[in-house]
């Protein structure tokens, strides 16, 4: 909710506007003038920037889509990762209806792992985004997750800007004569979660961008930091360039293919 205008009152103009009642649509994209046009139809102010308008509303994962015609009409709501939209109203049936994030399930275990963090350094570790790519290479958390020799994953670089996404950091895993790219999205300690549509986006931007000769497929990953200070991964699965256009049908919650979390040791004590 804002003071300059009524978030879900411009979330049911949007609706109303898009939904065909006679043939009920799958998507319901709508863009940052449908956004700003709804705005002035309810007696709004616009803001500057409306780049966040539905991204404030679904960061910890609520799909609720806020306008009561769309959910009586079974709809939920997420952020767009289509070019030129910046929300989707979506109809769902899975399993899991309406489930637009993962998250760390309150039974996993968690496994110990020593890493060797500097102790200069230990202490200066934030529990942001850079501070747990930055535990998480020092550990080595990655070779013990993929179950692979220490040292064999290797970051490229973080972040990794490929408009209109962005790679929170990037790392490759070279088996014989190829190399798996593995896309990241890193969540920091606080109520923020790893979204599906940004999973997408970051498995979209790697097949379109970042693509080598001797590159087969991805592995997209979501690392976030828990609020104990523990470290939550979730793979999905492996991406080709054949998947580009069923991304979002096959990266969702129940396709994750392996889960963990790490309690380190020792733990920065910022986190």
């Amino acid at each position: 909710m804002s003071s300059d205008y009524n978030k879900p009152e411009a979330l049911e103009h949007i609706f109303n506007r898009k939904y065909d009642p006679d043939n009920p649509q799958p998507e319901i994209l709508f863009t940052h003038d449908d956004v700003r046009n709804a705005i002035v139809a309810t007696g709004g102010r616009v803001p500057s920037n409306v780049n966040n308008f539905v991204k404030d509303l679904t960061r910890s994962g609520n799909s609720d889509a806020r306008s009561p015609a769309a959910k009586q009409a079974g709809y939920f709501l997420r952020e767009a990762i289509h070019s030129g939209s910046i929300g989707v109203f979506f109809r769902d049936s899975g399993p899991a209806r309406g489930a637009i994030s993962i998250s760390c399930p309150t039974n996993l275990e968690a496994k110990p792992i020593h890493v060797e963090i500097p102790p200069d350094i230990l202490d200066l570790l934030r529990p942001d985004e850079g501070g747990l790519l930055a535990s998480i290479e020092y550990g080595f958390i990655l070779d013990d997750f993929f179950a692979v020799p220490k040292g064999t994953v290797r970051r490229v670089q973080a972040p990794v800007k490929v408009q209109p996404h962005e790679l929170d950091s990037f790392f490759i895993i070279k088996k014989g004569d190829r190399r798996i790219p593995i896309p990241c999205e890193a969540k920091s300690k606080g109520n923020d979660v790893i979204t599906l549509n940004q999973i997408v986006g970051i498995a979209a931007a790697t097949l379109q961008r970042l693509m080598e000769d001797d590159m087969d497929f991805i592995i997209p990953l979501g690392v976030k930091l828990e609020s104990n200070g523990d470290i939550f991964l979730a793979e999905f699965p492996e991406c080709s360039s054949s998947d580009l256009l069923k991304l979002n049908s096959k990266l969702v919650a129940s396709s994750v293919v392996r889960q963990a979390r790490y309690t380190l040791i020792p733990k920065p004590p910022k986190w």
